[in-house]
């Protein structure tokens, strides 16, 4: 799939469950209470255990038939061989996301680029990694070394 691939785009959906309506049938089993009343939500909330295959379904008809395309959630992984190739493969998600009512976190997105981090890996025309979680990672301190929990 990736072989070739030398050029990458990857997109993210804006804030991805809160972009799904809810019919009039679904939206009572969203209802809460408060002290100013009941309310409910008209869009698909977090929280909802099946809020993310219902997305994950939304995103894969969204990019159905697509080539050079992965999504996973609210992530889009577009690549080419070639630039014009990559450039029509973006124009066609992103048209398919307009079409479907979906925008885009524009912080998020990257396009045309030789390495891109998707997921927990780098991918670049040289291959896929695992990309370095340093965030995880929780380094010694002097503070730190020496301590031990008790209760």
């Amino acid at each position: 799939m990736l072989s070739r691939a030398k050029f990458f785009s990857k997109i993210d959906a804006n804030m991805e469950f809160w972009q799904i309506p809810l019919t009039k049938d679904c939206a009572h089993y969203t209802t809460f209470i408060t002290p100013f009343g009941r309310y409910f939500y008209n869009r698909l909330p977090f929280g909802i255990s099946s809020a993310p295959e219902h997305f994950q379904n939304r995103m894969v008809k969204v990019t159905e038939g697509l080539e050079g395309v992965i999504c996973h959630m609210d992530d889009v992984l577009i690549w080419g061989s070639m630039q014009a190739e990559h450039d029509a493969r973006v124009h066609a998600v992103l048209q398919k996301a307009q079409e479907a009512g979906i925008t885009l976190n524009t912080a998020k997105c990257e396009f045309s680029k030789t390495t891109v981090k998707f997921l927990s890996y780098v991918i670049s025309p040289e291959g896929v990694r695992h990309a370095p979680c340093e965030r995880w990672i929780r380094h010694r301190t002097s503070a730190s070394s020496g301590a031990s929990w008790a209760w």
